[in-house]
């Protein structure tokens, strides 16, 4: 499977782009990522206004590019430590857990991009697609191990499912209806459900 450009994953070589972006965590943390201003994060991260304008237009464009700051990491972290379990169910459970901590840890930022998500709006679903599809090679690379065989057709249509069922327990999660660790469990249950016990069916 080739890899799908993340949005905005030129700009995030750029050490100007990626002190951006965390000056923009650290605001959305500090009061909710609706708070977050462009004047504010050029100020945050030392860089002119108009530098952050250039690489990033609105603050929906942030948002896009921190989770492709996020999803380059995790690619990252999968290429040196891949997961351990036996089965590829295992390791999707193993997956979706990482999945679902990288985006909890910061709550407000998290809470942001899952209602962004929620809401389809047009400034943000062809970017918001893109994501996914690269989220969707993410999960696929975690899950084939080393040494296994291809993701059949069927498989990549459980996956789907499984993206749509963690997707909605993170809505549960925004509203304050269920923790990260209840997400995790569920779509473990879910994983279970679709794969059968012994993970290779």
């Amino acid at each position: 499977m080739t890899a799908v450009p993340l949005p905005g994953e030129l700009t995030l070589v750029d050490d100007r782009a990626r002190r951006i972006l965390d000056a923009a965590v650290r605001l959305a943390e500090t009061g909710g990522f609706s708070a977050v201003r462009l004047r504010d994060v050029a100020q945050a991260s030392g860089v002119a206004l108009g530098t952050v304008y250039k690489r990033f237009r609105s603050k929906e464009d942030l948002l896009v590019g921190v989770l492709s700051l996020e999803l380059v990491a995790l690619r990252e972290r999968f290429a040196s430590e891949p997961l351990q379990g036996e089965t590829r169910l295992e390791r999707l459970v193993q997956c979706f857990a990482a999945l679902t901590e990288t985006l909890c840890a910061r709550p407000h930022l998290g809470r942001a991009v899952i209602r962004s998500a929620a809401t389809g709006e047009n400034a943000l679903a062809e970017r918001l697609q893109r994501f996914h599809t690269a989220l969707m090679e993410l999960i696929v690379g975690a899950i084939r191990g080393r040494d296994d065989g291809p993701v059949s057709a069927l498989e990549l249509e459980r996956l789907a499912v499984l993206e749509d069922v963690w997707f909605s327990r993170l809505v549960g999660w925004t509203g304050g209806l269920l923790t990260p660790e209840m997400v995790v469990d569920q779509v473990a249950r879910a994983a279970r459900l679709l794969y059968g016990e012994d993970g290779d069916a």
